[in-house]
C-alpha cells in the first residue's frame, strides 16, 4: 500500500548524534527503507563537526530538487543532499539555516519576524526565549519552507510529513498553516515542562494522575515559572493542529495528556534491528576482548596502589547524560555506598568494579592512567607470550618480594606463581618487575576520574567523596569515574560504546525520568544484566509484557521514598553478585531473549499504523 506514498521524516538528530532520537532514527531507518524505498527522506540540521562520518554529500539526485536549492539558497537557506551512511543509506536533505535568521525584513530581522508569526497564529510566547530556542525554531521553519517546496513539485505522491519534538514543530505548524496536501504525525518523546519538573524534584507522575483523574491539564503558568514557555506552548499547538499525535510510552502518552488535553492517537515504542546487532555468539566473543581491555584500565588505576582481583569481581555501570537527578545518578552512587558498606560489614571476598559513563567536559586523560596503561599491556604482551595468566598481576606485589628474598638466596614457597618463577627467563623476570616497579601514583588513593576536567566541584565526585567512596584500599566498591563519550581514539580504551559494555555484568539505569530508555535495551543486547524503573517507558514496557524479572529488572519508584529505592538496588545488586558465574550467563541470555522482542520487525508496525491513520483523516478531510 505504500508505493504512492513519499514519506518525509524531520529532525535536528538525523545523522547528528546528540540524543536518543538520532538513535531511534538510525536504528529504525533500514526497515523505513525497506518498506518505502526512494520515496523516504529525512530532513535535519547541518552540523558539520557532530556529522563527520555519518553524511555522505551527494548531487540533488534531479533537476526539480537542484532547483528547489537554488530557490532557498537566495533566501539563505543552505541545502545539503546526501545519504546517512550509518542509518540504512537513507536519503538526507541537511539544512543551515543562519544566513536565513539574520535576514531584515523592513529592517526587522527574520527569526524575530517567525516569532511573532507563531504568536499571531498560535499563541506561542517565546518573547524571552534565548538562541537555543531561536536557532531550533529558524531551522524548523526552513525546514517548513523545504517540504512545501518538495510536496508542490511532485504532485503524483501522497506526502506523509512526520516531526519529532518541538524542535521540529515550526515546520509542523508552518504546513499547517499553509494547508498542504500532507498528513502531519507529530511525535513527543519527552515534554521539555515534565522533564524541567523531575529535574527540580517534582513528584511529576502523581501530579499527572492527579490531573487526569481531576479531568485538570498543567497550568500555563508554571512554564513561565520555568522559563519554558516557547518550548511548552510550541509543543502544545503542535500536539493540537497535527493530523496524528504519537508518544513513545504510556508514561508520556499520560504525561502529554495531562501537559496538552491530548491522548496520542498510537503509541509508537522504540526498538533496535537486531539484524544489524552481533549475535548471542558474536557479542561472548567481543565480550572476552573487551573485559580483557577494561581489566587492563583497573590495573592501570588500581595496582600501582594495591592488590585487585578483577576476574573475580562483578562488574557493573551507569551511562548517560549528565543528569544527576532525572537519570538517578545520585541514586546509583548512594546505592554504591550502601553496598561497600555492607561487602565490609559481610566480608563478602567479591568486589564491585563500578564505572560511570556519563560525558562532560574533559581536557585529556589522567596521564598516570596513561603511563600505567602503556605498562600493563607491555606486562600483559610478556606473559602471554610464556603462556602464563595476566591474572599473575593481581598479586604482583607479592610476586616482586618472592623474587627479591629468592635472589638473596632465601627459601621461598614458590608454588603458588610457579610458572612465573619455573617457566620465564630470568631476563623476563626481571623485566616484569621492572616494569611494575615503574607504575605511576601521584597520591594516596587511585584516582577515581580518568580524565581531567575543565571545571571544578563536579557533582559526581563530590558525592562520591561525601559518601566516602575514594577507592581506598578498603573500600570494596571500586569507582571508575569515565567522563567522555566511549569511541576509538578517546585516550584510554579506545572502544565503541557497545564493544565496551559487553565486557560488563549488569547495567543500572535508575532514571527518574525516561520516556523510553534505550540503555537498558543496549545493556540487554549485549549479554548484561539491566535495571531500569517503573518510571521509564521500557520499564512500563517490561513488567507489562514479561512481569517481574532478575535478568531485566524494574526497580519499584512509584510511590516509594528514595531510601526505599536505594535499598530495593542494593538488595538487587547482592543478588546478582551472589550468583555463580553459570547462573549469570544464563541470565545474560535471557536478559538478550527479552529485549529481542523490541526489534523493529515488530515495533514498527506501530509507526505504519500511525500514517496510515494520517492517510485516513487527510482523505476524510
Amino acid at each position: 500500500m505504500w508505493e504512492n506514498i513519499f514519506l518525509i521524516e524531520v529532525s535536528s538528530e538525523t545523522a547528528r548524534k546528540i540524543g536518543g532520537i538520532y538513535t531511534v532514527l538510525m536504528s529504525k531507518s533500514h526497515r523505513i527503507v525497506e518498506i518505502f524505498k526512494q520515496n523516504y527522506l529525512l530532513v535535519g540540521l547541518y552540523d558539520q563537526y557532530v556529522g563527520k562520518g555519518e553524511f555522505f554529500e551527494e548531487q540533488p539526485p534531479d533537476e526539480t530538487l537542484a532547483k528547489i536549492f537554488s530557490e532557498l539558497k537566495g533566501l539563505g537557506i543552505k541545502c545539503y543532499y546526501g545519504k546517512w551512511i550509518v542509518g540504512g543509506d537513507a536519503r538526507v536533505i541537511l539544512i543551515e539555516p543562519s544566513e536565513f535568521g539574520e535576514k531584515t525584513v523592513n529592517g526587522e530581522k527574520q527569526i524575530n519576524l517567525i516569532k511573532y508569526e507563531l504568536w499571531k497564529d498560535f499563541g506561542i510566547d517565546s518573547l524571552f526565549m534565548g538562541w537555543d530556542f531561536n536557532r531550533n525554531v529558524l531551522w524548523a521553519y526552513a525546514a517548513g519552507i523545504l517540504i512545501e517546496k518538495i510536496i508542490d513539485s511532485y504532485p503524483s505522491f501522497k506526502f506523509i510529513v512526520h516531526c519529532h519534538e518541538w524542535i521540529s514543530g515550526a515546520a509542523l505548524l508552518y504546513l499547517r498553516k499553509k494547508k498542504v496536501r500532507a498528513s502531519l504525525i507529530f511525535t513527543t518523546h519527552a515534554t521539555s515542562l515534565g522533564r524541567a519538573k523531575v529535574a527540580a524534584g517534582e513528584d511529576l507522575i502523581k501530579e499527572v494522575n492527579e490531573g487526569i483523574k481531576s479531568g485538570k491539564t498543567v497550568d500555563v503558568q508554571i512554564a513561565y515559572r520555568f522559563k519554558l514557555e516557547g518550548q511548552h506552548l510550541l509543543e502544545k499547538a503542535c500536539v493540537n493542529h497535527c493530523d496524528v499525535f504519537t508518544t513513545v510510552s504510556d508514561v508520556i502518552d499520560r504525561e502529554a495528556e495531562y501537559m496538552f488535553g491530548r491522548k496520542s492517537d498510537v503509541i509508537t515504542p522504540n526498538g533496535i534491528d537486531f539484524n544489524r546487532v552481533p549475535n548471542v555468539g558474536e557479542v561472548k566473543h567481543i565480550a572476552r576482548s573487551a573485559r580483557e581491555e577494561v581489566e587492563k584500565l583497573c590495573y592501570a588505576i588500581f595496582l600501582p596502589y594495591y592488590a585487585i582481583h578483577p576476574k573475580d569481581s562483578l562488574f557493573i555501570y551507569l551511562s548517560g547524560r549528565y543528569e544527576m537527578y532525572d537519570k538517578g545518578i545520585d541514586l546509583y552512587i548512594k546505592c554504591l555506598a550502601k553496598l561497600d558498606e555492607l561487602l565490609r560489614k559481610k566480608q563478602i571476598i567479591k568486589d564491585i568494579f563500578a564505572f560511570i559513563f556519563v560525558p562532560t567536559s574533559i581536557t585529556r586523560p589522567n596521564e598516570d592512567i596513561c603511563t600505567n596503561l602503556l605498562i600493563v599491556d607491555r606486562m600483559y604482551d610478556l606473559f602471554k607470550s610464556y603462556r602464563i595468566d595476566p591474572e599473575i598481576l593481581s598479586d604482583f606485589n607479592e610476586v616482586t618480594k618472592f623474587l627479591a628474598e629468592f635472589s638473596d638466596g632465601k627459601k621461598v614457597d614458590i608454588s603458588k606463581f610457579s610458572q612465573f618463577f619455573l617457566d620465564l627467563p630470568q631476563d623476563v623476570k626481571m623485566e616484569a618487575v621492572k616494569l611494575y616497579k615503574n607504575l605511576r601514583k601521584s597520591n594516596s588513593n587511585p584516582p577515581i576520574n580518568c580524565f581531567l576536567l575543565t571545571y571544578p566541584n563536579d557533582q559526581i565526585l563530590n558525592l562520591l567523596t561525601s559518601l566516602g567512596l575514594v577507592n581506598s584500599q578498603f573500600n570494596r566498591v571500586k569507582v571508575i569515574f569515565y567522563p567522555t563519550y566511549l569511541r576509538p581514539g578517546d585516550g584510554l580504551l579506545h572502544m565503541e560504546y557497545w564493544k565496551v559494555i559487553s565486557a560488563f555484568d549488569l547495567g543500572i539505569f535508575p532514571s527518574r525520568y525516561e520516556p523510553w530508555g534505550y540503555t537498558p535495551v543496549e545493556a540487554a543486547t549485549m549479554l548484561n544484566l539491566a535495571m531500569t524503573t517503573d518510571k521509564a517507558g521500557f520499564g512500563r514496557y517490561i513488567l507489562e509484557k514479561f512481569g517481574e524479572k532478575l535478568s531485566i529488572a524494574v526497580i519499584p519508584m512509584v510511590d516509594r521514598s528514595e531510601e526505599e529505592v536505594i535499598e530495593w538496588m542494593t538488595q538487587h545488586v547482592l543478588k546478582i553478585l551472589n550468583l555463580s558465574r553459570e547462573e549469570l550467563e544464563l541470565l545474560k541470555e535471557e536478559a538478550r531473549k527479552i529485549v529481542e522482542s523490541c526489534d523493529w520487525s515488530t515495533q514498527i508496525n506501530s509507526y505504519l499504523k500511525a500514517y496510515e491513520l494520517g492517510l485516513r483523516k487527510v482523505e476524510g478531510k
